[in-house]
């Protein structure tokens, strides 16, 4: 079928979206609208379509971010809202809406896009250059007393928290490559979003001495039973100082859910929250695209030279190719491309003593990325 695909041309096209989106995930348009009309950044240039015979039958949203990488920022397009009406399934609409979105966003000099993906739709979205990273893990949590003994005190957030919650996320961005930069316009649009989209969601404190260490948003189902009701955490963020803090949020969650044995935590590998407990492997949804090397290497390579200036690779020279970038330096010569270049960003590089110092192995606080 013939169809045009480009952005939405004004409001009774962006309509039209709310339905689509409402229709195909169940969500009701509500849960969309609300996003986006609450979005203050919202750009209509963001929101792609596929058109047919004068009605949208395929869309998807961009959420640009930035995200901190070392002592930079490297701009992110998150991809959502991927849909197809039910009647044009199987003609490469989809396929078609994320190609030139991400044409787009190359011309625009965004150099990563990010989406989490359904396991039926992980085929379509490798097949618009989309890869997933190795990093999931599940872990059986139950409370061991730790958290107790660090002397926290878990309650549920009050309004004049919000700076302290702010400041926790911020300190740990120094500590966390693409941590979302999260603007004040982020915090007041996205936290309303959250709370009407996701009643559910419980926002928790941990305090030690009276002053805040650590924070959860999640969803904790009532009576739960062993193994079987897991805790989503959408996020749980402890201050540096304090990494026990998040194990005391999540133990009070597993109090308030009446569990009386271990429920399962989906979390990144090497996340703080694993740390000396049984973990087995696990899924995770993310899936990285590298959408414009060029500009990923105008993001990072100053960071590059400084952290090879501090390691002692003297002359360190970046090329840059279409999908790959060739790093030679007095003591050697390597090209990443493709996954070996995401995960290098993304996750850094373990047990390599050339590129480990370029591209330390992070210690996740989050999410092994920071969803948009």
């Amino acid at each position: 079928m013939e169809a045009e695909v480009r952005p939405i041309r004004g409001r009774e096209e962006l309509e039209q979206c709310f339905d689509l989106w409402g229709t195909v995930f169940g969500e009701g348009r509500r849960f969309f609208q609300s996003r986006l009309d609450g979005d203050r950044a919202y750009d209509p240039s963001t929101t792609w379509v596929a058109v047919a015979a004068g009605d949208i039958v395929s869309a998807a949203q961009i959420f640009p971010f930035d995200a901190r990488w070392g002592s930079g920022t490297v701009t992110v397009a998150g991809i959502g809202s991927v849909a197809t009406r039910a009647s044009h399934r199987g003609q490469g609409l989809a396929l078609a809406v994320l190609n030139a979105q991400r044409a787009w966003l190359a011309d625009q000099g965004v150099p990563l896009a990010l989406l989490f993906a359904r396991e039926r739709a992980i085929p379509l979205y490798e097949r618009a250059g989309y890869v997933r990273l190795p990093f999931g893990t599940t872990v059986a949590w139950s409370p061991d007393g730790a958290a107790a003994r660090g002397g926290y005190r878990v309650r549920a957030a009050q309004p004049g928290d919000w700076p302290d919650i702010r400041a926790i996320y911020a300190a740990q961005l120094d500590h966390w490559p693409l941590g979302h930069v999260r603007s004040d316009a982020f915090w007041t649009d996205a936290v309303r979003w959250a709370q009407q989209a996701q009643p559910e969601g419980v926002w928790l404190v941990a305090e030690q001495a009276g002053r805040l260490a650590g924070y959860f948003f999640g969803e904790i189902p009532e009576g739960g039973s062993s193994g079987e009701a897991p805790i989503r955490l959408w996020e749980v963020v402890a201050h540096p100082e304090h990494p026990g803090a998040a194990e005391a949020l999540v133990d009070d969650a597993h109090q308030r859910m009446g569990a009386p044995g271990d429920v399962r935590l989906s979390l990144p590998a090497g996340h703080i929250l694993a740390r000396g407990r049984a973990v087995a492997p696990g899924r995770h949804r993310g899936m990285w695209s590298l959408v414009n090397a060029a500009a990923l290497m105008r993001a990072i390579g100053p960071v590059l030279m400084r952290r090879a200036e501090d390691a002692g690779m003297p002359a360190l020279t970046l090329r840059t190719g279409p999908s790959d970038v060739r790093l030679a330096w007095a003591g050697g010569v390597r090209t990443l491309q493709g996954a070996d270049l995401l995960q290098a960003v993304v996750m850094g590089i373990d047990g390599d003593q050339g590129l480990g110092a370029l591209f330390p192995a992070a210690t996740p606080f989050l999410w092994s990325l920071d969803q948009f």
